[in-house]
């Protein structure tokens, strides 16, 4: 018996959404389900912030993702990255803005379906 290509596996089923497409709609203030959240909740959540996250997001994390799926990003994913924004030499507080651009959707409220172990809570963002 072979062995089951777990990235094969996991690149169906309701979290095989592509992770960039998932953290443009989380980043956007009008459709955010998240950001609506924040503010029913008496949080202060503009739109230039909305807008600065999705640019961190086309100009730093779509070229590092790619089609990379909602349901495979690795705690090593996020790491690889971290390290590629280093070796840039972008500043930490700048690396850190990008991080949380990633890491706050996947340490928020997500459906368990959605990803089967969440990179979030092993990858220290």
């Amino acid at each position: 018996m072979g062995l089951i290509d777990i990235a094969a596996v996991k690149n169906t089923g309701r979290g095989a959404v592509p992770f960039v497409q998932f953290l443009e709609k989380f980043w956007n203030y009008d459709e955010s389900e998240y950001i609506r959240d924040k503010l029913s909740h008496g949080y202060r959540f503009s739109r230039s912030y909305a807008r600065e996250c999705q640019n961190r997001l086309k100009a730093e994390l779509k070229p590092f993702f790619g089609d990379k799926k909602l349901n495979c990003v690795t705690t090593d994913d996020l790491k690889r990255l971290s390290t590629q924004l280093s070796d840039r030499g972008l500043s930490t507080s700048t690396i850190n803005q990008i991080l949380l651009v990633a890491c706050t959707p996947l340490k928020s409220k997500l459906d368990p379906p959605y990803l089967a172990a969440n990179p979030y809570t092993q990858a220290g963002c």
